[in-house]
């Protein structure tokens, strides 16, 4: 099989609606753990141990939430999952993703000045 023609095998399997959801889904986890992290030592010792470095952790974190729930998404019943609007949802995960990284830049800010 050709490149391109698995690409095109595996675009025609993935829901962008739910792919759209665990991409939200996973950057409201990521911003909790980064928040949670830096306000318990404990949290941020076991993310540590986990993966050997904080960070890698809660990318690994990330990653699994975004996977498990594409998974999912991909194994519900299309039902309210057939109704994509590909404008909508990008506005939605794009306005996700900067007020996320605003949620986190002040988060940091108050902590730099705290």
């Amino acid at each position: 099989m050709h490149l391109r023609q698995g690409l095109v095998w595996l675009l025609d399997r993935i829901n962008l609606k739910g792919m759209h959801i665990a991409a939200v889904v996973s950057m409201a986890v990521l911003t909790i753990v980064i928040i949670a992290a830096e306000l318990s030592e404990g949290f941020k010792g076991v993310l540590t141990l986990l993966a050997f470095n904080h960070w890698i952790a809660k990318s690994i974190i990330a990653f699994a939430v975004f996977a498990g729930i594409t998974y999912l998404m991909n194994k519900h019943e299309q039902g309210f999952l057939d109704k994509f609007d590909a404008e909508q949802w990008g506005k939605i995960t794009s306005i996700s993703s900067v007020l996320f990284a605003v949620i986190i830049f002040i988060f940091f800010t108050l902590q730099f000045f705290s």
